[in-house]
């Protein structure tokens, strides 16, 4: 039986009406399904099939609620590259956060989901030593790939039952292909998969969760931090420090706590885009070509398209997507000019170029004091780049460099700044 959280609100909320947990997960699924060059709807799709499965074994609706969740985030909670992300966060961040235990259980379901029902997966765990929410997951997962290639029901059916049959027992647990077999004979299954009704069935109750807010919001984002990072091995932590260099700006203009950590989740959030760049340009050591730089300046859009999900985020995903502007027109993707870049608009993207020199690169090492300096008074004078914001952080540079040492804590407050 799964355990059942009690939320504990904040004291202070920082978007004023919270956001539904539902909407923050299936907006950032997408960023999954692009990463990995998927259809948009992949992840929702297997969110739905697994949670169908679980409510033909009766499962509890909490359990039904895990599978959704499990669906929806299998691709951002479990890569080759980096396993158990959510627990290497847990060890650098010890503050309560009502969504982290949460996605610590479904991050657990994912990876099991790996092992085999006869002892052959990676941690050789068989038959019901594999958690039953695993098992199911598994199945669901191949039944998602099958439909991904064929949306044809026919087709599907017949591919989808000739698969599951054929590693019935050895791959898959042979009680959940059963059910499995029966589920696609459903008329409604098919009709709801088909035309895409995959979340109205579940969405009133996923919506009964508790509105979540800036603590765990914080562990979200640096999930999806994570996520986008380690796509490239010049661009680990990227994000983070975005986000911490943000929020100390935010404070140096005195915009307020909440500003400060709206601040913070934007940083995180800005490089989202990112997932459906190639690794071999975004690590490539040579000057990039026309073709290569016109895919790399895709990425703030693909930014806004995932954050245009989760409404609730409102200023902060434009704040997010709007890190490559600039005041004068040259930025990209829109085109914005200084009259539509806001200040907090600004700070993301003198942010975002600071910590992008001060830290390696696959092509370079991270730049000295001296030519940061340099670049971003040329920025600032070529106005491109906010000249009170470059102001502000040059005169505190020393400090804003040892910030950046710091970003394996997810909140570094513990800084003299």
């Amino acid at each position: 039986m799964a355990t059942h959280y009690q939320h504990k609100s904040p004291p202070w909320q920082s978007v004023t009406k919270g956001i539904q947990l539902i909407n923050l997960l299936e907006g950032l699924s997408l960023a999954g399904d692009l990463a990995e060059g998927k259809p948009t709807e992949h992840a929702k799709n297997m969110a739905f099939i697994a949670s169908s499965l679980g409510e033909m074994l009766a499962l509890p609706r909490e359990e039904q609620r895990l599978l959704y969740y499990a669906g929806l985030l299998h691709h951002i909670l479990c890569d080759d590259g980096d396993k158990y992300r959510l627990k290497k966060i847990q060890e650098e961040d010890q503050k309560e956060a009502y969504v982290l235990p949460l996605l610590l259980e479904v991050e657990d379901i994912v990876l099991k989901a790996q092992e085999n029902w006869d002892g052959s997966g990676p941690l050789g765990l068989s038959g019901e030593r594999i958690p039953l929410l695993s098992r199911i997951i598994s199945v669901a997962m191949i039944m998602t790939e099958v439909w991904d290639s064929s949306r044809d029901y026919l087709v599907w059916r017949h591919w989808t039952e000739s698969y599951l049959q054929k590693y019935k027992g050895t791959i898959f647990d042979p009680s959940i292909i059963v059910v499995a077999i029966a589920l696609i004979k459903e008329y409604r299954f098919i009709l709801d998969i088909s035309r895409g009704g995959q979340l109205e069935r579940w969405k009133p109750f996923l919506e009964k969760e508790q509105p979540i807010f800036v603590d765990s919001l914080k562990i979200v984002g640096v999930l999806f931090a994570h996520f986008t990072d380690y796509k490239g091995i010049g661009t680990v932590n990227h994000s983070r420090d975005v986000a911490v260099v943000s929020k100390k700006l935010a404070r140096s203009f005195r915009l307020g706590p909440q500003k400060e950590e709206e601040l913070y989740l934007a940083g995180l959030l800005h490089d989202l885009g990112k997932v459906v760049v190639p690794k071999e340009i975004l690590e490539k050591a040579g000057p990039l070509t026309a073709k290569e730089r016109m895919i790399i300046e895709r990425h703030p859009y693909f930014t806004a398209l995932i954050l245009d999900r989760i409404p609730e985020l409102g200023s902060i995903s434009r704040w997010a997507a709007s890190h490559h502007e600039r005041l004068d027109g040259s930025g990209y993707f829109m085109g914005a000019t200084a009259k539509e870049l806001s200040l907090e608009a600004r700070i993301i993207a003198v942010a975002d170029v600071y910590a992008a020199l001060a830290s390696k690169r696959s092509y370079r090492g991270p730049m000295k004091q001296s030519e940061i300096i340099k670049i971003l008074q040329s920025e600032a004078m070529q106005n491109k780049l906010d000249k009170n914001v470059v102001e502000v952080l040059l005169s505190q540079i020393d400090k804003y460099n040892r910030l950046l040492k710091f970003t394996y804590a997810l909140e570094p407050i513990a800084l003299p700044l």
